[in-house]
This record gives C-alpha cells, sequence and structure tokens, in this order.
C-alpha cells in the first residue's frame, strides 16, 4: 500500500482553493497526469462520482465516489479501477494567515499487481509534487469565482484528448 501526505500554501482564500479543488472537470486543463475526466452528479449535490484516465507511466482508468465539504474538505473513495484495491484520500483546506490557505493531500492507495519501490517512489517524490505546483498555479492565477459552487458540476466530458 501507498500512503502519502503533502501540504501546499496557496495565495488564495480558502473557498477560493475549495472551488479549484472541487471542479475535478477541469482536471486535464492544468494537471499534466489527467488525461480524461468524466463527472456523474448524485443526487446529493455535493457528491459526485468521476472516472478519471490518467498517465502515471501507463494510462490508467478509474472511478473515484468524491464528497464536498465546502470550503474544507474534499474527500474520495474508490468505486472501481484497473488494478486498484484502494484509493482513498481527501484534500483539506484551512486559512493559513491573511488571504492564504494552506493545502493538505492525503492518500492511500493499493493495488492489485505489486509495484515496484521505483514507481512508488516516482509518485511520492515526482508526480505529487508536480501535481501539487500545478494545483498552486491554476489557484493563484485562474482563481474560481468568488461563491464556490454549492452542487456538483453537471455531467460533461473535457475536451482534452491525449494524442501521444
Amino acid at each position: 500500500m501507498i500512503e502519502t501526505r503533502a501540504e501546499i500554501e496557496v495565495a488564495s482564500a480558502v473557498h477560493r482553493a475549495w472551488a479549484v479543488v472541487w471542479d475535478i472537470a477541469r482536471y486535464p486543463e492544468f494537471l499534466s497526469d489527467v488525461v480524461h475526466v468524466r463527472v456523474d452528479p448524485a443526487d446529493d449535490p455535493l457528491e459526485l462520482e468521476a472516472e478519471f484516465e490518467m498517465r502515471v507511466f501507463r494510462t490508467r482508468r478509474f472511478r473515484l465516489r468524491l464528497v464536498g465539504e465546502p470550503p474544507h474538505r474534499v474527500r474520495w473513495t474508490l468505486v472501481e479501477g484497473q488494478h486498484l484495491r484502494a484509493n482513498q484520500g481527501e484534500w483539506t483546506l484551512a486559512l493559513a494567515g491573511g488571504d492564504r490557505a494552506q493545502m493538505t493531500y492525503r492518500l492511500e492507495l493499493d493495488t492489485s499487481v505489486p509495484v515496484p519501490d521505483a514507481i512508488s517512489r516516482r509518485l511520492i517524490d515526482f508526480n505529487l509534487p508536480t501535481a501539487l505546483r500545478q494545483f498552486k498555479a491554476r489557484i493563484e492565477t485562474q482563481g474560481a469565482p468568488a461563491d464556490p459552487p454549492l452542487r456538483a458540476p453537471q455531467p460533461q466530458q473535457s475536451d482534452v484528448h491525449d494524442h501521444g
């Protein structure tokens, strides 16, 4: 099992950072490892399921159930996925002082096939820090609406596709 936790501080109000984290359908626009996302809202406006296609060494698909708790948390659990037994975690967001947010990412990942240590290390030492920097850049440069959405994004597919 891979377990990791990482933090980053962003120049943004907590509710604006939360809105970017919750806008899952837009992840392919700024996260280099995310090839495609399809979001399917549930009856509860703060719950959704999303199918991700991610490229980490090889392209993999998985489906997560996500629960938003604005403006401080987004949690997820695995619904199904290629070679995955578990994928659960959360983003927590807190006021860091002034107009800054402290973002903490926690992940527990269990695969159904052995993962070489080199791949685990790459995920933790390279891919995760890169994703955190990409979230930070998105939040600080593009930001989000002044009022965070209180419902799940509408069903959609991203227009970003991997052609490589």
